[in-house]
């Protein structure tokens, strides 16, 4: 319901804490660059900074968002996941949003886990996987991961980054993820075989389909392929 300073060996009560009317449920705290704490709860993003909270920012609306997760990336960077506006990448005087229009599982994000130019993203829908191509431009590819691609359950709860694997904890156990396995399998393409082709409902051969007129207007391919 706030934010306590303890000074070592002394805890029985605490040194400084933040006081408000309303709770202040903190759900994050993270060590900025410039030796500030950043603080991360229902009400937005907050700095701990000389026996004072502030919020980071008043004049964004976004930041004002529950915040979930604080990280960095490159050490220069602030990553915040977010419940209802997805996944916010302060680039210096900018806010880049990506949330489920974008490609993303979900909106509603609970964990952060940054891999080299890799940001992993755990959400009640799955993992999104956010790959930093440029940041200026800013470029990016996203992959996602869920219940279909063998993850034991969408509700991902934390992350771990162990040398090639990601490990997942989840709902119902463990998964391990292999980073090479996700990101660096080639896959084949599937064969297609088209079946036949009809105009007007009749089946044609190949070389009818060179020259059609315009009372050809009803044209169907049947074709068959392999899909798990």
């Amino acid at each position: 319901n706030s934010l306590y300073n303890y000074k070592l060996g002394e805890f029985k009560l605490p040194y400084n804490y933040y006081f408000r009317k309303e709770t202040f449920r903190v759900s994050k705290l993270f060590f900025d660059k410039d030796s500030s704490i950043l603080v991360g709860n229902h009400l937005g993003l907050w700095r701990y900074s000389g026996g004072e909270v502030k919020l980071y920012d008043p004049n964004r609306e976004l930041l004002q968002a529950r915040i979930t997760d604080i990280a960095s990336y490159q050490n220069n960077h602030l990553l915040l996941a977010t419940k209802g506006e997805g996944f916010l990448f302060l680039l210096n005087d900018s806010i880049i949003r990506l949330g489920f229009a974008n490609g993303l599982v979900s909106d509603n994000l609970k964990n952060i886990l940054v891999d080299d130019n890799r940001i992993w993203l755990a959400s009640n829908n799955g993992l999104s996987i956010v790959t930093i191509n440029s940041l200026t431009p800013f470029q990016y590819n996203i992959q996602n991961i869920t219940l279909k691609d063998g993850l034991l359950s969408n509700e991902v709860n934390s992350m771990l980054d162990i040398g090639d694997n990601v490990v997942v904890g989840t709902n119902n156990g463990i998964s391990y993820i292999d980073k090479k396995e996700v990101f660096e399998k080639q896959l084949k393409a599937l064969p297609l075989l088209i079946r036949s082709v009809q105009i007007n409902n009749r089946v044609v051969q190949e070389d009818q389909l060179l020259h059609l007129n315009y009372l050809n207007r009803s044209l169907n391919i049947s074709f068959e392929a392999l899909n798990y």
